[in-house]
């Protein structure tokens, strides 16, 4: 079933240091994220907890297999957690056992050098950090140490991007609140959930009325 992802068309913003907090951010992805599943059960969006914190070891061996350095954003947030396996859609993010290694990486990898040949503006050595495969969807981040710019490709398409990780996942906040106020609405995506609740023997979502 194809849902529809509204785009998020949001401005390159610089967040001072003193203004990250990778808790709160992490936290309120999975909160926008509960909500969405208490309404389609997973049966629509992915739905998984954050893992647990990265060691120094695994993130050592991460930057090891990659040749290079983790971009200081990417680090600061894989100490938090250990990559999400739902931040945003059915988008994931990668833990440090994805990176560089494993058939998860290969499949990304190659979805990324294609797009890099026949996409303008493909950042250059950027690596793969996320996404879904199975929704054409693909989230890198750029070359460096320092932070760096994180790009979201959508079916083929460059379609949205970001000054760093920090700001990445406060727009998938964003977007998930914007998925949670669909479902609430008389729009395509409720009747999808309600679909998808019906075929797997759940009732469907009461009837909201304005007051």
């Amino acid at each position: 079933m194809d849902i529809v992802r509204p785009s998020l068309k949001l401005p390159i913003r610089q967040e001072a240091e003193t203004d990250v907090d990778w808790r709160l951010a992490i936290a309120s992805v999975i909160s926008s994220k509960s909500a969405i599943f208490e309404l389609d059960r997973g049966l629509i969006f992915r739905y998984g907890l954050p893992h647990l914190p990265a060691t120094v070891d695994e993130i050592q061996a991460a930057e090891t297999r990659l040749g290079r350095e983790l971009e200081s954003n990417l680090r600061a947030f894989l100490q938090f957690a250990n990559g999400i396996p739902a931040v945003t859609g059915n988008d994931e993010l990668f833990g440090t056992s994805d990176l560089g290694q494993g058939g998860k990486w290969q499949g990304f990898a190659e979805y990324a050098q294609m797009l890099g040949v026949e996409t303008p503006g493909f950042p250059s050595n950027a690596i793969p950090i996320g996404g879904s495969l199975e929704d054409a969807s693909l989230v890198t981040l750029g070359a460096g140490s320092r932070p760096a710019v994180v790009t979201w490709f959508y079916a083929g398409q460059r379609a949205d991007q970001w000054a760093n990780l920090y700001d990445y996942l406060w727009a998938a906040v964003r977007l998930n609140e914007i998925n949670l106020r669909d479902i609430g609405g008389d729009t395509a995506l409720r009747r999808a959930v309600n679909d998808v609740r019906l075929l797997s023997g759940l009732p469907p979502l009461p009837v909201t009325r304005s007051t």
